[in-house]
């Protein structure tokens, strides 16, 4: 039990703010297009399925894109999707 609590410690101090900081981005960005899709949703219509279909593609891509221009694709992970 010791050595779980050491490591629940040090991957705290290493890496915490880092991720209390993409938390709370992907938060902002998923209430943000929430609130953009909410009057969108009133239109019930096909296009309403491919304006979705292009809005998660394109989430996706510009996500993919953040990551590689940090320099956080560390080995190529993200190619993978």
């Amino acid at each position: 039990m010791l050595i779980v609590s050491q490591k629940r410690d040090f991957f705290r101090a290493h890496y915490g703010d880092d991720m209390l900081q993409t938390l709370t981005s992907l938060r902002i960005k998923s209430r943000s297009e929430a609130k953009a899709l909410k009057d969108i949703t009133r239109e019930l219509d096909g296009a309403f399925i491919l304006f979705l279909e292009d809005l998660v593609d394109k989430q996706f891509a510009m996500t993919i894109a953040e990551y590689k221009m940090k320099g956080i694709d560390g080995g190529n992970p993200v190619a993978r999707w």
